[in-house]
């Protein structure tokens, strides 16, 4: 068996550099396409996010899985892919749905009986 490794470089100079490592076996590197299936994807993404905290969305995982088949296939055991990822904080609140609290308070009526004219406009008449 042979060890594959994946790197993934973030473009924020974080310094970080999540990875994921393969065993394959001879027939496995001559067809690496068949290995990567739904399952390893996820495995992929999933220990990824978890290293990173970074969302990786299925346009990034397809964007790594594609540039790791080509590498095995050219043979090198090592790949790095550079990718500037959202933190996974960041990316969820585009899915916030938060409604609000949209019920009225109960009306305060007026205290109508306590409210008496202190003078108006035009002065009293008086006519006396």
């Amino acid at each position: 068996m042979v060890r594959y490794k994946l790197f993934l470089t973030l473009q924020d100079n974080t310094g970080e550099r999540p990875e994921y490592t393969l065993h394959l076996s001879q027939d496995q590197e001559n067809s690496p396409d068949r290995i990567f299936d739904y399952e390893v994807r996820e495995q992929i993404r999933s220990q990824l996010q978890n290293q990173s905290q970074r969302q990786i969305n299925e346009t990034h995982l397809s964007h790594i899985v594609s540039n790791w088949i080509r590498d095995i296939k050219l043979g090198y055991r090592e790949t790095v892919i550079s990718l500037n990822l959202p933190l996974i904080s960041e990316a969820s609140i585009e899915d916030l749905k938060e409604g609000g609290y949209r019920d009225l308070p109960a009306p305060i009526p007026p205290d109508s009986e306590s409210i008496e004219p202190q003078g108006g406009a035009l002065p009293s008449l008086i006519f006396s």
